[in-house]
């Protein structure tokens, strides 16, 4: 399948029938444009001539039709309108025997939108009517396409001069008894699947299917352009599909493949499968584009095997894993065309024979391109004979590795039982659940297992603040397609509590596991510079052992250094002495997630920056109202700054972090400001500090740059805190906060 001009490469296809001789298929019948013998032109202007969609359609075409001989031609050319296509039919496409047409204009009519008006619209209708009498008049089957979407909004350009004048169009090819394809309404779906992702992400990350002039396409662009023309072209969903019994070793049902050899041995099902086609696959990470491209919906390669015992399995195919599927999955069947379990590596052998076939299809279109340049550039050099010839070979030989990879070969299939394993995944060891009322919260049971269970069984034990942990077994249900299990349950303030979970399988319990010790009670984030961190003089630990730390993964006791925080420092902090006098005073554990970085201005806490993204992740991570307040310790670094760019730039961070999360996050701010004996305090930090509290944007926190002399380190000269200090910091921070949470848990 050919991307050239030059009518002496025809001859190239002859190769085919030697190849079919060697590995004979069986054609399918179906609706598909594209017929065994035709020869495909792609006319158009230069989104044509970037010679992209249209080798997608070659590739498509070679993977599922590997016994059709079809030559593919591109006759785009930049800046070219309808009315230039009409006057070079007879060169570019009739005199390369072209059988079918697909005709791309549009944009270059109306001058880019600055000549859309009247004249310019006739000129392009009735040079597009011209081309369909032509092509009609010669045989070939013409397919009229609207111009690809430009860049602007979807829901503003769906009606505007460009897509009348192409619905006009699509209209005359109708009336002359041709074929249409709506390209760009097909493209602007895909471009809101595009734009809202996009609203979930910064603008660096943001993607796009055109380049920066908002007319011409990125990759991504030329991928829904590919796609738009194939389901104009009748390309069809399913690529083969294959359903077996496990328990009796029989093909239940097979369309466009063969299945043999089917076999159980140990725990493990195989069998041989011999595709007709094969799925279209571009590249690793393809399926990224997929999300908004959607080439699955032409793409279905389906497996089904039923019968097979509970559990779950890992698929490989001639020694290539595709995946790891729970038996009641591919009972219902799965679609394992792009399947893949490293985005990094290709899935299945037919995604590998794909990224072959792409990069064999590219450098065809490499040596086109050297062929056309030195004819165009060089036309009367010694050069162009030689180079005539030897070009001829290569092609050859690359036409014959384009179908040797794109063949579909018997695939040796085997499905084989896993291990069983079961994960908790919520509550996790020593975790602290926010409490809502004085006396209660909720705590989320969830996890995973690859066994063969219908339910999950949990039941309670421990002290809570006010009676006993609820110890009647309680069920949870699975997943059956996934093996997941997820609930939230109301559960008593206090702790520690230890739960029992077992699995069960109609009513017999076959596996246990426990968590010995999680908690209801008070959990706090830190986030800010150095002392936020682990900088203080020496460690500290708590002596309650009912204070734990968080890192986003686990939890443990809370003694210094916290895990978690931004900058891994690995000295003293003032949460042990914090945890403690909470702990005292509300008898219910707690918990912290410190995220802070030593040394950072508010600057670096901005929400552009990485702090504040590694601060979000940990909240996200606790999830809605899981924690009762942030608190702030924060400023040293900005004593120079003037009060009314620090209060800007702390209010951001603060009405960010609310906005991101959806809820309105409680925050305290320290005044901090001290930097050693000389400099105690400075007046522009703590003013835009205490305006941060007077405006409401936080709570007030401690006051930290009373605490002097023997309370720092370094015999009182430091700025972090000596041992006593810490202590001293901690309470005083219970003694802010122990009022807020009265008043709350008073609501």
């Amino acid at each position: 399948m050919l991307a050239w001009l030059n009518p002496r490469y025809t001859s190239l296809f002859y190769l085919a029938p030697l190849l079919l001789l060697l590995n004979p298929i069986t054609s399918r019948a179906d609706d598909f444009a594209i017929r065994d013998g035709d020869t495909v032109a792609f006319l158009g202007d230069s989104i044509t001539a970037a010679r992209v969609y249209g080798k997608h359609i070659e590739n498509y075409t070679l993977l599922r039709y590997p016994d059709r001989k079809v030559q593919f031609i591109n006759v785009g050319i930049g800046g070219d309108t309808a009315a230039g296509g009409l006057k070079r039919l007879q060169r570019d496409v009739f005199d390369n025997h072209v059988t079918l047409l697909t005709v791309a204009f549009g944009i270059n009519d109306i001058g880019w939108g600055m000549k859309a008006d009247d004249a310019h619209r006739q000129l392009f209708l009735d040079s597009i009517r011209g081309i369909v009498r032509a092509c009609k008049a010669k045989g070939v089957r013409v397919y009229i396409c609207s111009a690809a979407a430009t860049g602007g909004n979807p829901d503003r350009t769906e009606n505007d001069f460009l897509q009348q004048m192409c619905d006009d169009a699509l209209a005359i090819a109708k009336e002359e008894g041709e074929h249409a394809i709506d390209v760009q309404r097909a493209m602007r779906e895909i471009q809101r699947r595009v734009l809202k992702s996009n609203e979930k992400l910064p603008p660096e990350k943001h993607e796009t299917l055109h380049a920066a002039d908002t007319i011409h396409l990125s990759d991504l662009g030329q991928l829904a352009m590919a796609y738009a023309i194939l389901k104009g072209l009748g390309a069809p969903e399913e690529v083969s599909s294959a359903t077996i019994d496990a328990a009796n070793s029989q093909v239940v049902s097979s369309a466009g493949c063969t299945i043999s050899d089917i076999k159980t041995d140990n725990g493990a099902l195989s069998f041989t499968r011999l595709d007709e086609g094969l799925p279209f696959n571009n590249g690793i990470f393809s399926t990224m584009a997929y999300r908004f491209v959607p080439m699955n919906e032409l793409n279905a390669y389906r497996l089904a095997v039923k019968n097979l015992t509970g559990g779950e399995y890992t698929l490989t195919a001639s020694g290539r894993k595709i995946g790891t599927f729970r038996a009641e999955r591919l009972a219902e069947g799965i679609n394992i065309a792009s399947t893949t379990p490293d985005a990094w590596q290709p899935g299945g052998p037919w995604d590998a024979q794909a990224l072959s076939l792409k990069s064999l299809t590219e450098a065809r279109d490499a040596l086109n391109t050297s062929d056309r340049s030195a004819n165009s550039y060089l036309p009367d050099s010694p050069l162009i004979a030689p180079l005539n010839e030897q070009t001829t070979i290569a092609n050859e030989q690359l036409v014959a590795l384009q179908r040797l990879v794109a063949r579909p070969r018997p695939y040796h299939f085997v499905l084989q039982r896993s291990a069983d394993e079961t994960t908790i995944a919520s509550p996790k060891e020593l975790q602290v659940f926010q409490r809502q009322t004085r006396n209660s919260g909720r705590i989320r049971v969830s996890g995973s297992t690859t066994a063969d269970a219908d339910s999950v069984l949990v039941s309670f034990a421990g002290n809570a603040l006010e009676g006993q942990a609820p110890d009647q077994e309680q069920e949870i249900p699975i997943d059956p397609k996934t093996g997941a299990f997820d609930e939230e349950i109301p559960f008593p303030a206090g702790g520690w509590f230890s739960m029992k979970l077992k699995l069960e399988k109609a009513g017999r319990v076959f596996d246990e596991l426990r968590v010995d010790k999680f908690g209801v009670g008070e959990v706090f984030v830190g986030a800010g510079q150095s002392n936020s961190t682990n900088s203080g003089q020496f460690q500290t630990k708590q002596t309650s052992g009912m204070v734990s730390s968080f890192d986003g993964e686990h939890w443990q006791i809370a003694d210094d250094p916290q895990i978690g925080v931004a900058d891994h420092s690995q000295g003293g902090s003032y949460y042990p002495a914090f945890g403690d006098a909470l702990f005292e005073h509300y008898q219910v554990p707690i918990g912290i997630a410190s995220t802070g970085f030593g040394g950072t201005s508010v600057n670096a806490w901005q929400p552009s920056e990485g702090l504040f993204a590694h601060m979000m992740t940990r909240l996200q991570q606790l999830g809605p109202h899981g924690f009762r307040a942030i608190l702030w310790h924060q400023g040293e670094t900005d004593v120079g700054m003037p009060p009314h760019e620090y209060y800007e730039k702390l209010q951001r961070v603060i009405i960010t972090s609310r906005e991101k999360a959806g809820w309105d996050i409680p925050w305290f701010v320290a005044q901090v400001s001290y930097h050693n004996p000389e400099r105690p305090s400075s007046d522009t930090t703590r003013t835009a500090q205490a305006k941060i509290w007077a405006d409401k944007i936080a709570h007030a926190g401690p006051d930290t740059d009373t605490l002097t002399g023997d309370h720092r380190d370094l015999d009182g000269l430091g700025i972090h805190f000596s041992p006593k200090g810490l202590k001293a910091h901690g309470l005083l921070w219970a003694k802010i906060v122990q009022p807020f949470i009265d008043e709350s848990l008073n609501e």
